[in-house]
């Protein structure tokens, strides 16, 4: 026999209202009377075997583009089930032919009389879905369980004929028991493949779960998540065989790992049915509170926490799940590389106004490797949706002159907030020797000093983020990116057009490496704006700038030690003078609006 089950396309689609299960429980309203000990006989029989649209399976599973089919395969064995006389027959039924139709037939022994209906099951009356290791091979073989519903058309001393149950009659058409799934892992955050060791799955309602587990003669179920493991994952896609208990909207809940990073996922009112394949991307929530990964063997991980600051203390975990309380100034050994330490606090702030060393902040004795969201320090729950800081200084000098880290190549450093406050991250990455690129900034709307010296000396940091900010703040940016030597690229525009005191003030000074200067959009410049901006970028020998009012030292200094030539690009109305102060000797220059 053959199945086409049709594909549902999306999450939304795909989650879905479960067809109650073929039952095999006994019939309560049994009008005949039966004998006390039916006779025993061993019998021949026979019945036609079709597919039933949607519903058919069998043991042979093939993916077909977004269809599903499965076909008779000879080997099969059939066990049958007398409903009426609440018997299981010995013996089985075998198809004669490979096929999506085939003639089913067999010896039983057991009692069968005219007008009884039989329930045929592949591959076996009991049914455990428990043990599935995800490929479409082992359901296939183990966990493709079905259903067909017959009635005894006529019985002699040998032989029994049987017909589907339905008035038509006819071939007996197979349901199939579980809608089967094949869900691609990937992570909402990072969009990377999640190659999980384990996902386990359940379907809730009400806090209570629709997923059978397993089915035992007669009419036992077991409920419970379905745990599916695999040894050598090689890819992100896991299929699974699902069986609902009820037609229901369910809770669907998905947790993952791969070893090393645990993943979630849950959505309500879903449905599903039973008899369906469904082909599902299921975008998990990878979200990682603040790690550091060894990258060398023996790395140690110290949080200075100074408990007067962060009042309620922090904790930390090496497995993503089992969290202690982080004893301040207590080193952390990372035996092997890859070994990993997360914190996690619920502290509105790190640092406070004072230089004097109250600050908390993170120190390293090898390179590591730092990712996840740095949230997690201000909520331990719940930190991925966190995008308010509250309190002054909050990450202030929390990595300053660590420079053994580097941000993680492919797992994300996420600093999400976009309500800033005075200083949060004020020298936060200052001289970091070892970082090569910037966490994202997302902020649209700055606070006095947030960016000041944010990577101050980071000399191997080579490209800057993009910046966004269109609402600035004075000192927003202040020497945000000094000193750092190995600076190639800058954002490609710094697009706020009303500027603030000191905003850019010595951004990209001693950048000696930097190639090109940010668009400057803004017309109206103030206070020590733009001071000593680009000052000793060598290498800098093109600039737009659209500016046309000066006020005070905005550009004092700002292009001291250029390139002795190059292009400046500038508004028709704008009158600038000459040198360092201005547009630099040597240069030629253009008009232009915008670039």
């Amino acid at each position: 026999m053959k199945k086409i089950i049709t594909d549902t396309k999306t999450l939304a689609a795909l989650l879905m209202a479960g067809a109650a299960l073929a039952a095999c429980s006994g019939d309560d309203n049994i009008v005949e009377e039966l004998p006390a000990t039916p006779a025993q006989h061993t019998y021949t029989m026979t019945i036609e075997a079709t597919k039933g649209g949607d519903a058919a399976t069998t043991r042979a599973l093939a993916l077909n583009g977004k269809t599903l089919n499965a076909t008779w395969q000879t080997t099969d064995e059939v066990a049958v089930y007398n409903h009426t006389k609440e018997a299981v027959l010995e013996g089985h039924l075998s198809p004669q032919s490979n096929g999506a139709s085939a003639t089913l037939t067999g010896s039983l022994t057991g009692s069968v009389a005219k007008d009884d209906v039989v329930y045929l099951y592949w591959p076996s009356v009991n049914a455990d879905y428990t043990g599935q290791d995800g490929t479409l091979e082992t359901i296939a073989q183990r966990y493709d369980y079905t259903t067909g519903v017959a009635k005894v058309t006529s019985v002699n001393s040998t032989a029994i004929v049987a017909e589907d149950s339905s008035p038509s009659g006819g071939p007996v058409l197979f349901t199939n028991n579980q809608a089967i799934v094949k869900f691609t892992l990937i992570g909402k955050t990072f969009a990377t493949p999640i190659n999980a060791t384990q996902l386990t799955i359940d379907a809730k309602v009400n806090g209570e779960s629709r997923l059978i587990q397993s089915i035992t003669y007669p009419s036992t179920q077991t409920l419970g998540p379905i745990t599916i493991n695999r040894t050598t994952p090689t890819d992100n896609v896991i299929y699974a065989a699902l069986p609902f208990s009820s037609e229901a909207k369910f809770t669907f809940a998905l947790t993952a790992t791969d070893g090393k990073y645990t993943y979630t996922y849950e959505k309500a009112d879903v449905t599903m049915l039973n008899g369906r394949y469904y082909e599902v991307t299921v975008r998990m929530n990878d979200a990682q509170p603040l790690t550091f990964e060894a990258r060398e063997a023996g790395a140690s991980v110290t949080f200075k926490v100074n408990t007067e600051v962060a009042t309620n203390g922090v904790e930390y975990s090496t497995d993503g799940s089992s969290w202690a309380a982080y004893t301040p100034y207590t080193p952390i050994t990372l035996e092997n590389v890859g070994d990993r330490v997360m914190f996690r606090g619920n502290n509105a702030a790190y640092a406070t106004a004072s230089d004097n060393g109250d600050n908390c902040e993170f120190s390293c004795t090898k390179p590591c490797y730092i990712y996840g969201n740095i949230m997690s320090l201000i909520t331990p729950t719940g930190f991925e949706k966190a995008t308010t800081l509250t309190e002054p200084y909050t990450f202030k000098y929390l990595f300053d002159y660590n420079n053994n880290i580097d941000i993680h190549p492919i797992q994300k450093l996420l600093l999400p907030a976009t309500t800033l406050t005075e200083k949060c991250y004020y020298c936060m990455f200052r001289s970091c020797y070892g970082l090569t690129k910037a966490p994202e900034l997302p902020a649209m709307t700055m606070a006095k000093a947030c960016y000041s010296k944010m990577f101050h000396n980071c000399t191997a940091l080579v490209e800057t983020p993009y910046l966004p900010a269109t609402t600035l703040a004075d000192d927003c940016y202040s020497e945000m990116f000094e000193s750092c030597s190995s600076l190639k690229t800058p954002p490609a525009i710094l697009p706020a057009t009303t500027l603030a005191g000191s905003c850019y003030n010595k951004m990209f000074a001693h950048c000696n490496n930097l190639e090109r200067a940010p668009y400057l959009p803004a017309t109206q410049l103030i206070g020590a704006c733009y001071y000593m901006m680009f000052y000793d970028c060598k290498k800098i020998n093109s600039i737009t700038c659209l500016a046309t009012n000066f006020y005070g030292d905005c550009i004092d200094y700002w292009l001291y030690g250029v390139a002795s030539d190059g292009t400046f690009y500038k508004a028709s109305s704008a009158t600038w003078t000459r040198g360092v102060s201005g547009i630099p000797e040597g240069w030629t220059v253009e008009e232009t609006t915008h670039l």
